[in-house]
């Protein structure tokens, strides 16, 4: 019924009923900082994003918009954690019902030289989408996939294109700082346009009572 009462219990307790995030819970409690506690990543682990328009989408451009938000934000959490990628899969589905369902669609690419460069991977998925799009199709959602990831450390340095990588890094580094410090996208690539054609519908969404201070009920 309280902090107290949730600590005497102990570790064990707070691990077999409320599973990874009670352990971090009482972790934190108890003064050990428990970030990246379980991230411990294994060659096969991935991340993914993806998200349903709030209305059906033909336009190829739009797609890719939505893509580079997805792009972004993985590409972003593969730096915070200094891992690299070694392969990407773009994804396109029309929604669940109706004439087009068994018309999704899917690509992947492997890369040579293992990244975490927003502007390779959207490169990467651009050439994926030309291959996969069919202006016929409404489709409904999309999203990106990173896999075969791997430490930083591990990543061979290329022999070429080295001065142009290493200042990508520099200027993502400071993007990275920026959208920590202002919040998410900030800084965004410039195929991610603003606007609501991809958006999710979020009329009947909850208010954000507790991490809002404009929403906070009074």
């Amino acid at each position: 019924h309280t902090v107290s009462h949730f600590l005497e219990k102990g570790l064990g307790f707070a691990r077999s009923e409320f599973g990874v995030h009670g352990e971090r819970l009482f972790l934190e409690l108890t003064g050990i900082e428990a970030a990246g506690h379980t991230e411990d990543v294994s060659p096969n682990a991935s991340i993914m994003s993806t998200q349903s328009f709030g209305k059906r989408i033909h336009s190829k451009d739009v797609i890719f918009a939505a893509l580079s938000h997805h792009i972004g934000h993985v590409a972003e959490k593969l730096r915070a954690r200094n891992l690299a990628t070694r392969s990407i899969t773009i994804i396109c589905a029309p929604g669940r019902y109706g004439n087009y369902v068994l018309r999704k669609g899917s690509a992947t690419m492997e890369f040579g030289e293992p990244t975490n460069d927003t502007v390779l991977l959207l490169e990467y998925a651009r050439r994926l989408l030309d291959e996969i799009h069919d202006a016929e199709v409404p489709y409904k959602r999309a999203g990106a996939i990173v896999s075969g990831l791997l430490p930083i450390e591990y990543v061979s340095e290329s022999l070429f294109e080295t001065t142009e990588k290493s200042a990508r890094e520099s200027v993502f580094a400071v993007v990275d700082m920026l959208n920590k410090r202002f919040g998410k996208e900030t800084i965004h690539p410039g195929t991610l346009h603003r606007g609501e054609e991809w958006s999710s519908r979020t009329e009947l969404r909850s208010g954000a009572f507790t991490t809002r201070w404009s929403e906070i009920p009074h």
